[in-house]
């Protein structure tokens, strides 16, 4: 998908790490330059492969908090991710 992505618009995006920092966590098998949690330990602030996330802000349940708001920056692309609901699956 990565790819794909990077051929059609241009962008190298790395969209197998982004289902990862769309759950507040780090990527598996990519070391982490830098990782800082908030006073809950839930991810505020990664640096991986190349890119810096930035959770901005959490929702879901006080049991299951999810990001829902995240700031995703590298090389001179910044994109902002807005989640309005997490559904839970069947």
């Amino acid at each position: 998908i990565d790819e794909l992505l990077a051929e059609r618009t241009g962008f190298k995006v790395p969209v197998s790490l982004l289902r990862h920092w769309m759950l507040g966590r780090a990527g598996p098998r990519i070391g982490v330059e830098s990782l800082v949690l908030d006073s809950k330990g839930r991810l505020q602030y990664l640096k991986q492969a190349g890119w810096v996330v930035e959770v901005q802000r959490y929702g879901g349940s006080a049991r299951l908090p999810l990001p829902v708001k995240l700031k995703v920056k590298a090389k001179g692309v910044t994109a902002v991710l807005m989640i309005n609901r997490w559904l839970a699956k069947p």
